[in-house]
């Protein structure tokens, strides 16, 4: 499904008063916004369960794997995609000739705790920003392998051409709300709070 035939779908749902209200720019921006926060809605609600999400199986990525500088890799350009939301890492430490090689964990606590200390064999990490960074910080990671979710492609609504690899199920739900935020009377104080949080969500979605 393109861009185009989603905006379509959406103009069949809403009135023309509204769809006349949004030109190609703000309707791409609308239609992005929602996607994106519709993405984390979904993963939010899916907790840590493993089975990767029918509607969002076009932006699941396996085995990534990325090469930290000082045990620090940026979450937008060391793997192949940008890193939206992490199900899985795994953390390669070499040392004296033996490889541990292991699934590391978010950091939850304090880093001084002993509970939460952070071995080759436990590793942890935790992001900040675009950056992820693996601990121990003491022993040197070689390598990182990630499954994840990759960021959320914007939406233009006049191309035509490029396939979304979106299912009807997720252009529905897409749709739904769009149309409830394009139909209200506050919507450009609407869109502006989306685009707020989309800002939190950079911050926060990959934890």
């Amino acid at each position: 499904m393109t861009g185009a035939e989603l905006y379509a779908r959406f103009e069949d749902a809403t009135d023309a008063q509204y769809t006349q209200y949004l030109d190609d720019t703000r309707a791409s921006g609308l239609m992005s916004l929602v996607y994106r926060n519709l993405c984390k809605k979904l993963l939010d609600d899916a907790g840590d369960g493993a089975e990767v999400l029918r509607e969002l199986v076009h932006m699941y990525v396996i085995d990534d794997t990325a090469t930290p500088t000082s045990n620090v890799v940026s979450l937008t350009t060391d793997f192949a995609n940008k890193v939206f939301w992490i199900i899985d890492l795994k953390a390669k430490f070499v040392k004296s000739g033996k490889t541990y090689y292991n699934e590391c964990n978010v950091y939850y606590g304090k880093k001084n705790s002993q509970l939460e200390k952070a071995t080759m064999r436990y590793p942890k990490y935790e992001t900040s920003g675009d950056n992820l960074k693996v601990y121990p910080t003491n022993e040197t990671c070689t390598e990182l392998t990630c499954d994840y979710y990759m960021e959320p492609a914007d939406i233009d609504v006049a191309d035509n051409t490029t396939d979304l690899g979106f299912d009807i199920m997720l252009a529905d739900q897409i749709v739904r709300e769009a149309v409830i935020i394009a139909a209200s009377p506050n919507r450009d104080t609407v869109l502006f709070q989306l685009g707020q949080a989309n800002v939190e969500t950079n911050k926060a979605s990959t934890n």
